[in-house]
C-alpha cells in the first residue's frame, strides 16, 4: 500500500476517472473536494466551497455524481463544468445529507440518506430532520425517487455486487448506541427493484386467525417512519395488548446450513386481544397454541433467537415492528395457566419503529375463528 498524499482532515468518497487519469474524492469538514492526477503525481483543489461533499462516483456518461451534506442533494456535474441537481426533495420534504451513492447500469442513481451532516455544524449544517428518518433511496432515470430501505438506523456505504442483482448496504447505527446496529446487510435487486425469493411456502394453519376484509377508505397522506426506541412506549403497549394476530420473522444460516435449510422464515400467530401479554417496556410473552405443527419458527428461534416481530392497526393502517431476542418456554397449558398452551415464547425488546399509514387502505374486522373459543387468557392475580 502506498500513500498518495496527506493534509486533509477527514477524507471519503474517491472516485477515479479514467478518461484523464485522476481521482477526485472529498475533504468534508474542509469543504472542499481534492484531485489527484495519476501521471504527474500533483494533487490539487478540484473545488472549494463543495458543500461538504461525501460519496462521489462516476455515470456510464463519464461524469461526476456527488453527495452533499451541506447541500443535501445529490448532484452531478455536466461535462461543461455546470452543477445540476438530481435529489434534494422525497415527498416534498428536504433530504437530510446524502452520504454514499452508486449508479446502476439501468440509469437508475442509488444514495443512502443518513443525517451525520445535519446533526452538528462539523460536516455540514445543524438542522433538524423534515423526513424524521434515514432511508436508502433510488432515482429512477425519469427523475422519480423512491425509498427502497426504510427500516436502518443510519445506512452509510452501499455498493452494488458484480452483476448488480445484490445491493450491500452498510448501517452504522452504532455511532448513536450501542443498542442500534453495525453491520452490513444485502438486499435482492431486479430491474423492478427489490425481489424476495420464496424458496418454501407452507399452508400456515388458519385456525386462530380473525378474518379481515379491505374497505374503500384510503389513507391519503404517505407512510412516514418514526424514529426506532430501545423499548416499548406507552402507545406501543396499548397497541400490543389489544391486538389479536401479529407477524413473526426468524432467521437461520449456521453451520451446516443448506439452501432448503437457511434462510428467513416468516408466520403469524393469533388468540383472543390480550394473548400476547405485555411484562414491560422491553418483554412480550405469548402462548404457542395446539395445532402450530411447522416448526420452523421454533426451529429458527432455537438457532437464532433474533426475532422481528410486526403488529398491524388494519384501521389506522400503522406498523409496530418490534425486533429483540426470544427464548422458548417449554411451559404447557398447566404450568402456564394458559388454556390451549403448548408452550410459551418471551421476546426480549431491542428497538421498537412505528411506521404511520404502512396499509395504503383501512381494514375492518371479520368473524373470528371458532377454534378460539378453546384458548384461554392469562390468569389474573
Amino acid at each position: 500500500m502506498e500513500r498518495l498524499w496527506t493534509g486533509a482532515r477527514w477524507t471519503e468518497g474517491p472516485a477515479w476517472f479514467p478518461a484523464h487519469n485522476t481521482v477526485v474524492w472529498s475533504d468534508i469538514p474542509n469543504d472542499r473536494m481534492m484531485r489527484y492526477d495519476a501521471l504527474s503525481g500533483h494533487v490539487g483543489i478540484f473545488r472549494q466551497p463543495a458543500r461538504n461533499s461525501n460519496g462521489n462516483t462516476v455515470d456510464r456518461e463519464g461524469r461526476l455524481v456527488t453527495c452533499e451534506h451541506g447541500g443535501r442533494r445529490v448532484s452531478r456535474t455536466e461535462h461543461d463544468g455546470s452543477i445540476v441537481t438530481i435529489a434534494d426533495r422525497w415527498q416534498g420534504k428536504r433530504l437530510n445529507s446524502p452520504n454514499d451513492v452508486v449508479v446502476r447500469s439501468d440509469g437508475s442513481i442509488w444514495f443512502t440518506d443518513p443525517a451525520y451532516g445535519i446533526e452538528t455544524d462539523y460536516e455540514g449544517d445543524k438542522a433538524e430532520s423534515e423526513i424524521g428518518a434515514c432511508h436508502v433511496y433510488r432515482v429512477d432515470p425519469d427523475g422519480s425517487v423512491e425509498a427502497v430501505v426504510t427500516d436502518m438506523v443510519r445506512p452509510n456505504g452501499l455498493a452494488f455486487s458484480l452483476d448488480e442483482k445484490q445491493l450491500y448496504v452498510v448501517d452504522t447505527g452504532r455511532t448513536h448506541g450501542p443498542q442500534h446496529p453495525a453491520h452490513m446487510r444485502v438486499f435482492d435487486v431486479d430491474d423492478g427493484g427489490f425481489a424476495i425469493r420464496v424458496a418454501q411456502s407452507f399452508g400456515n394453519c388458519p385456525q386462530y386467525i380473525r378474518k379481515r376484509e379491505i374497505t374503500s377508505q384510503r389513507h391519503e397522506a404517505p407512510p412516514l417512519a418514526e424514529w426506532p426506541r430501545p423499548s416499548l412506549d406507552d402507545d406501543a403497549r396499548w397497541q400490543i395488548a389489544s391486538a389479536d394476530t401479529f407477524f413473526i420473522a426468524t432467521h437461520y444460516a449456521g453451520d451446516g446450513a443448506t439452501e432448503r435449510s437457511a434462510g428467513t422464515d416468516v408466520s403469524h400467530r393469533g388468540g383472543k386481544p390480550g394473548f400476547v401479554r405485555v411484562d414491560g417496556a422491553n418483554t412480550l410473552t405469548w402462548p404457542d397454541f395446539r395445532g402450530n405443527a411447522y416448526y420452523n419458527t421454533l426451529g429458527n428461534l432455537y438457532a437464532n433467537p433474533r426475532a422481528g416481530l410486526l403488529f398491524v392497526d388494519f384501521a389506522s393502517g400503522d406498523f409496530l415492528h418490534v425486533a429483540g431476542d426470544a427464548e422458548i418456554l417449554w411451559q404447557d397449558e398447566m404450568q402456564s395457566g394458559f388454556e390451549g398452551a403448548q408452550r410459551l415464547v418471551r421476546l426480549h425488546v431491542r428497538e421498537v419503529r412505528r411506521v404511520q399509514r404502512a396499509l395504503p387502505a383501512a381494514w375492518c374486522d371479520g368473524e373470528t375463528s371458532p377454534t378460539l373459543e378453546r384458548t384461554g387468557a392469562w390468569p389474573t392475580a
